[in-house]
């Protein structure tokens, strides 16, 4: 067996003879040599028998394919993702190929799918390409969302990192072939990189174990007895340390202790009877919550009850057997200086001074009061009935004599007959000459008039303008607002107009001084004509 250049060169006729025979050999033989052939032609055969290995010369007769082993070994070339070493005819870009020594790839369109070696990895690439495995019924029993980064369990559209779905109840078991006793039958672990951060621990016997930083200390436990316990391995028979429970202080609730281990401290919440939950602090009742309500240092006789009678200096909320006062704030265990709601929620009382609480029914919507319980005078109030005949506000000074009044009738009086605004020149600015008042203060009409009944306004007759009739002289000294129901504050479609008469007022002095002016002329007309 050799190799040939398959030129028959001229010679005798043995010599040709000879010259075809080698030639012959070398074809039958496929070049079977050691060594590849001097002469080469592309898509020669070569059976290299240095490597064992048949080969092929390529189409650009610059290298050789190897095809198979002589021994009947198929082999392929090395491939890669987009160029696999066997792929098929009508799209050669899907196949296998081998990235690397003992490694297996699958490639579709290019991209790679699948690699089996020292591990096995889906998705080398990283491409946007969901994965599933189907179960008997369910087509999703596996799913993975390449996309979104999530996998799914019976479902192909999973909301989180990790998601089971399913028309039952969707279940996770970990299962273990430990029979009794404390052995532990499976965890489930938090982990920060390397490191162990908490764990979730089940043992046979049906304690749950919570565990957290570097150690894995216990953090709490649920015993079998259903017992709770934070911050220690088990729980002491002086703690009984179930959330819910019935007993005293010294017995069944929730407390806190200092140490794991350690016996039960003296704060806690529990359970003292039906309906009625504790709250204790050094072995004393700090707060109690039962069906009356909640007190805070007195058993509740009412929705909010805050007391602290060894300490007048204490700020409380207290109730009262008197149906005339619905809420008091008082600081101090004597009746003075408080806060009064009244029993219907209409009345409030501030008091500076003792202050009998009977009497709050009486005292109006608004009442203020000082120390000078006889004093009815210094008040702010409105009553249910009477208004035309008792003040809504007095303003009165140390020696109670009356500055300022407003009368249930809507009058305003005060002791120095002075009403004014702020009018200092250095605060104002543009100051010009007001233009003439003369036409629209001409154009006024001045009115009498009552208030009907309904209105619940003063009914006696009165001097004065209609907004309606002022506005189309001056627009702009009449305002308006929405009228709205005075128990819901529903917007009624209606408006009611008001005249800013301080204005009016001054529209009047501007066109008196017009007037004086203009007699001042006239007077000096007629003085030189009597004097003629």
């Amino acid at each position: 067996m050799s190799t040939h250049d398959y030129i028959i060169s001229n010679g005798t006729g043995a010599a040709v003879r000879s010259d075809l025979n080698n030639a012959l050999a070398a074809i039958v033989s496929n070049n079977s040599n050691s060594s590849e052939p001097a002469t080469k032609y592309a898509y020669q055969w070569w059976a290299d028998t240095s490597n064992a290995v048949m080969k092929i010369r390529n189409s650009a007769n610059d290298g050789w394919i190897e095809l198979f082993q002589l021994d009947g070994t198929i082999t392929l070339e090395d491939g890669s993702a987009s160029t696999p070493a066997l792929a098929f005819r009508d799209d050669l870009n899907t196949g296998i190929f081998s990235s690397a020594a003992d490694t297996f790839n699958v490639a579709t369109a290019g991209v790679e799918r699948m690699e089996l070696g020292a591990t096995t990895v889906f998705n080398e690439d990283g491409a946007d390409v969901d994965f599933r495995i189907e179960g008997d019924t369910q087509e999703n029993l596996f799913y993975v969302d390449a996309g979104n980064e999530r996998i799914g369990i019976n479902t192909s559209s999973p909301s989180k990192t990790f998601e089971m779905s399913g028309a039952g109840e969707p279940q996770f078991c970990i299962r273990s072939d430990r029979t009794g006793g404390t052995e532990n039958m499976g965890s489930l672990f938090f982990r920060s990189q390397s490191t162990d951060i908490a764990r979730i621990q089940v043992q046979v016997d049906g304690t749950i174990k919570f565990k957290n930083t570097s150690n894995l200390d216990q953090a709490m436990t649920i015993d079998t007895n259903h017992n709770v316990v934070v911050g220690a391995t088990t729980a002491q028979a002086s703690d009984s340390a179930t959330l819910m429970a019935d007993g005293e202080v010294t017995a069944a609730g929730f407390y806190f202790t200092n140490n794991i281990g350690s016996a039960m401290n003296t704060e806690g919440i529990r359970r003292a009877t039906t309906n009625t939950i504790v709250f204790d602090i050094s072995s004393s009742e700090a707060m109690r919550l039962n069906g009356s309500g909640l007190g805070v240092g007195i058993t509740p006789t009412c929705g909010l009850h805050v007391d602290n009678p060894s300490n007048s200096a204490i700020t409380q909320i207290l109730d009262t057997d008197n149906t005339a006062v619905k809420l008091v704030f008082r600081n101090s265990t004597v009746t003075s200086n408080e806060v009064q709601i009244g029993a219907d929620g209409s009345s409030l009382v501030l008091v500076t001074g003792s202050e009998t609480r009977t009497s709050i029914g009486s005292l109006g919507n608004l009442y203020v009061r000082s120390a000078d319980t006889s004093n009815a005078s210094q008040t702010l109030k409105k009553t249910v009935s009477g208004a035309d005949t008792i003040d809504y506000l007095q303003c009165r000074d140390s020696s109670n004599t009356a500055k300022a009044i407003i009368a249930g009738d809507g009058d305003l009086t005060n002791a120095n007959n002075s009403y004014g605004q702020i009018s200092d020149s250095k605060i104002k600015e543009n100051i010009v000459d007001a233009n003439s008042q003369w036409d629209d203060v001409k154009a006024v009409k001045v009115r009498n008039f009552n208030f009907k009944e309904s209105s619940g306004l003063p009914t006696h007759k009165q001097i004065g303008v209609v907004a309606q009739e002022l506005e189309t002289v001056s627009a702009g000294l009449v305002s308006e607002s929405i009228d709205r129901d005075p128990d819901t504050n529903e917007d009624l479609g209606t408006k009611t107009k008001s005249v800013k008469y301080s204005v009016l007022y001054m529209k009047s002095f501007k066109a008196l001084q017009e007037a004086i002016a203009k007699i001042e002329v006239l007077e000096t007309k007629v003085a030189a004509l009597e004097a003629a």
